[in-house]
């Protein structure tokens, strides 16, 4: 088999999976600072192929829902409500921890902002159960590109009001916490399954497509689907679904599990 038409499989696998996946993250953390009190962190859903997420920060008692932007496991949050105006910077997930620093921006230029994209964020009350539309999350990326280029201009040219405007930093480490969501419940570990068998039913429905349902191709999908099961819990699969295609593609390539006739598995 040519490796054109294993790269194929691998993408109808990809496609077919995501398509189904819930996109709901739903994460907790609890956020310290040495000898200060405990704040929370809650990542809630992701869009757009997982390039942003929706998350709150409890900051003394207050609580607001925010657009954030991913890269690289890291979560990126330019946000502004009147005069104030928050970034937050929220390391990659390693061993259940993230690391989190928040810089303070305030000043009446901020306020004084004019802008077409009005987010609906702020009027949120319930933030688990809250989606974006289609529509909606236009607006909302469009706004925080609006924040985010409006604060790094500044940054960069015109250094004096930036210092004037910046109030300071707080930096937290945040812990995973295990809820309802996260424990390995009988309703967790169906989510997890049946997100193990889209993998093999799309890699399966590749080849039909193609009138290629060979036994030996059969045994590649379920081989592929098996990795997936072995090595990564629920929160990392569903991380690893949320992936852009060309990062799912390269940590298939990374572990080895497909693409090479010295894959573990291979056609």
């Amino acid at each position: 088999m040519t490796m054109k038409k294993l790269f194929l499989y691998i993408f109808l696998i990809l496609m077919w999976s995501n398509m189904s996946i819930s996109k709901e993250i739903n994460s907790t953390y609890t956020c310290t600072q040495p000898d200060w009190i405990t704040e929370k962190l809650k990542i809630y859903n992701s869009y757009d192929n997982g390039s942003f997420v929706t998350y709150s920060l409890s900051i003394l008692g207050g609580e607001y829902l925010d657009l954030g932007e991913t890269y690289e496991g890291k979560i990126y949050g330019y946000n502004r409500s009147g005069p104030g105006l928050t970034v937050d910077e929220i390391g990659e997930e390693i061993d259940n921890i993230r690391t989190l620093t928040r810089y303070s921006f305030y000043s009446f230029h901020i306020e004084d902002l004019k802008s077409n994209f009005k987010s609906i964020l702020e009027n949120v009350k319930d933030f688990k159960n809250f989606n974006l539309s289609d529509d909606q999350l236009s607006i909302e990326i469009q706004n925080y590109y609006f924040i985010k280029d409006y604060i790094l201009g500044i940054n960069e040219n015109d250094n004096e009001k930036f210092q004037e405007m910046f109030l300071g930093s707080d930096n937290y480490t945040c812990k995973k916490i295990k809820s309802e969501n996260q424990k390995e419940s009988k309703s967790g570990l169906y989510l997890k399954d049946t997100m193990i068998k889209q993998m093999e039913d799309g890699c399966l429905q590749g080849a039909k497509n193609d009138n290629n349902l060979t036994p030996k191709i059969q045994k590649y999908c379920k081989c592929y689907a098996n990795w997936f099961d072995k090595n990564l819990n629920q929160n990392e699969l569903i991380e690893f679904m949320n992936k852009t295609k060309n990062d799912q593609r390269a940590f298939i390539i990374r572990n080895n599990i497909a693409g090479y006739k010295s894959s573990i598995c291979k056609l």
